[in-house]
């Protein structure tokens, strides 16, 4: 079982990018003494299937470095917190979540991209009503509010259909989007917003359970590009003591990406019921392209073309304080 790091006595205020986000005391990279990063998990989640993964087919030391054992976390906003104090180096999280963090003064980058916003959506019960984005409005909703995820959906919500789903639903706040889902089963609220492979989890038990709208559409329709999702943030320390470890772990992510897409039954048997999720959900997000998984270096202009418009997108809707500065992006 792997070694949980205590919580640290501090609150960063990152549940909406409108109220100041505090920036902690930063205690510098967990193992800058060697060169071997750190990383943690929340689970259950993908973070976890990638460290199966990545651990199985030895893809650090096929890259000339070792992944320390990191922790594991149930709470996004611990998980968080706790890369914001250096307490480990490598971080799974969406690219604005370390956008934030990058701009407020937290000493990170986003090493790459390793997934598209496919997997984004919420939930409803089939036969509500509830059954668009717009029928969210007055009505109670299970989110995890401190999550990258939660604010690119209000601000798209917003900027498309012109009203905020933070003022004008009722949010019930969670830590995860399991929690999320789980809201919803029992009756709790009408709607929940929800990732995968959370989302196909909850509704292969629930039958009464649906889908409703798309994100992905919903974004390119309104910004004319793909929409960015989740990516791969490292403490700047970690680079900075080895020069070499950015790419080593681009790379180590690169493999791990496009291994698990193009094999996904192997995947399945893998990491299914070790990472919280079946090997029938594992295989049906990977196969489907639910999940969305796709490498994207930040070495590619196209990459970061993507993110600054979407970044744009977020600043104008005021959930960034400003546009990304290059010194965001990792490159080699």
């Amino acid at each position: 079982m792997q070694k949980k790091i205590s919580r640290r006595k501090f609150v960063a205020s990152s549940t909406m990018l409108a109220a100041p986000f505090v920036l902690p005391f930063s205690a510098g990279p967990a193992h800058a003494q060697d060169n071997n990063p750190s990383w943690a998990t929340v689970i259950p989640g993908v973070s976890l299937m990638l460290d199966i993964y990545v651990r199985h087919h030895k893809l650090d030391e096929r890259n000339g470095f070792t992944l320390t054992t990191g922790a594991e976390y149930t709470s996004v906003p611990t998980y968080y917190n706790d890369f914001d104090v250096g307490a480990y180096d490598v971080a799974y999280g969406s690219w604005d979540t370390f956008a934030v963090r990058h701009l407020a003064g937290v000493p990170c980058k986003l090493l790459c991209l390793i997934s598209t916003g496919e997997g984004i959506g919420f939930a409803a019960r089939k036969g509500s009503d509830v059954k668009t984005f717009d029928d969210l409005r007055g009505r109670a909703v299970s989110a995890p509010q401190s999550t990258g995820t939660y604010r690119l959906l209000r601000a798209l919500i917003k900027e498309s259909r012109g009203w905020d789903l933070q003022e004008e639903a009722n949010i019930q706040n969670v830590t995860n989007a399991t929690a999320s889902v789980n809201l919803l089963r029992s009756g709790v609220t009408e709607a929940a917003l929800g990732w995968e492979p959370n989302l196909s989890d909850v509704l292969h038990q629930a039958g009464d359970l649906h889908r409703i709208g798309s994100v992905r559409e919903e974004y390119t329709k309104l910004i004319g590009q793909e929409l960015p999702y989740m990516g791969i943030g490292i403490r700047t320390e970690r680079l900075d003591a080895d020069p070499d470890i950015g790419k080593k772990l681009t790379e180590m992510m690169r493999m791990c990406i496009e291994g698990m897409v193009d094999n996904p039954t192997e995947t399945a048997e893998l990491v299914g019921g070790r990472s919280g999720f079946s090997p029938e959900v594992v295989y049906d997000v990977i196969s489907s392209g639910k999940l969305g998984l796709k490498y994207r270096s930040l070495e590619e202009d196209s990459a970061r073309d993507m993110l600054k418009a979407a970044a744009k997108f977020f600043h104008r809707n005021e959930l960034l304080t400003a546009e990304l500065p290059e010194e965001y992006f990792f490159r080699t």
